[in-house]
């Protein structure tokens, strides 16, 4: 479907739309952009978001080493020793944003731009491996970790985040 952009010099209104089939279904489209939503690709009336902050953090994270928990387990006859996994979590401070409400948030990792998604991969030595989410709240963006290690360890590791803060549209 072919879009057309409008331009009124008079007021400053600014619209992309989709283009009507008579002037007057497009230009009901530009004066009433809330009515005609599913029509809009963008209004100058219309609220966006917008960038409220930008972080660049190095996070250093601890070694993790190799489970060491061993538990000795009936069998039949006799008994066998077994090796549980470990796991713990950390939350690690991106920024301070005081917004006073939780906003939307993301963040790339390295120079990479590798996107921090829900439980992204940070490490992996065998069977250990460590997650990484970001999490906001109303002041701060955080990096939540999260690791398990079995056999192996995780070594120690810093690494840099770019986050950027959006402030809801007002």
């Amino acid at each position: 479907m072919a879009v057309r952009l409008f331009a009124r010099g008079s007021d400053g209104v600014v619209c992309v739309a989709d283009a009507a089939s008579t002037e007057a279904t497009f230009l009901d489209r530009v004066n009433n952009p809330f009515k005609n939503i599913d029509h809009i690709h963008f209004h100058s009336e219309f609220d966006y978001m917008s960038l409220a902050a930008k972080f660049t953090t190095q996070i250093s994270f601890s070694a993790r080493a190799a489970s060491s928990t061993t538990q000795s387990v009936n069998k039949g006859k006799g008994s066998i020793t077994i090796q549980l996994p470990e796991q713990g979590t950390q939350r690690h401070e991106l920024g301070t944003h005081n917004l006073g409400y939780t906003p939307f948030a993301t963040a790339v990792r390295g120079s990479a731009s590798a996107q921090v998604t829900p439980t992204f991969e940070l490490q992996r030595s065998g069977a250990a491996i460590r997650l990484v989410n970001v999490e906001m709240d109303s002041q701060k963006i955080y990096v939540y970790e999260n690791w398990v290690t079995y056999t192996n360890g995780l070594a120690g590791t810093t690494q840099t985040f770019n986050c950027w803060v959006w402030r809801n549209p007002q």
